[in-house]
């Protein structure tokens, strides 16, 4: 008796799956998850951070960070006028209590995001020396 494959297809790519595999070999898509859909089109071609249909960039986990440690919090948003949440923020436990910073991210500066996650993330480590 022959073996029998279910032939399925990716989500998004449309492109074959080979039974038992969770992501797609083409896309990457996690075959078990939503397919993403554009909040500004409705499009499920997303490339890069992208839609392919609208050019819209597309919301990644950066957009709303809630920040928590015993005594402390912190929550940052996207703004209104970028693309991005170019801001970070982090906190640190200390023998004093608790270490805060936040970073706002230079919107003219090429890669504002990336400065001020660096810039939050090494600055706890030098304030609780």
């Amino acid at each position: 008796m022959a073996a029998t494959t279910e032939e399925r297809a990716c989500p998004v790519c449309d492109l074959p799956v080979f039974p038992g595999e969770d992501y797609c070999e083409a896309c990457g898509h996690r075959l078990d998850a939503p397919v993403p859909h554009c909040p500004g089109c409705g499009g499920t071609t997303i490339s890069d951070g992208y839609c392919e249909q609208c050019g819209l960039r597309q919301p990644d986990g950066t957009d709303h960070v809630e920040v928590e440690i015993t005594g402390a919090a912190g929550v940052s948003d996207r703004g209104l006028r970028h693309s991005r949440n170019e801001d970070a923020m982090a906190l640190a436990a200390t023998a004093d209590g608790v270490a805060a910073v936040v970073c706002d991210g230079v919107s003219s500066s090429s890669r504002p995001e990336d400065a001020s996650r660096v810039a939050a993330d090494t600055a706890p480590g030098a304030l609780a020396v």
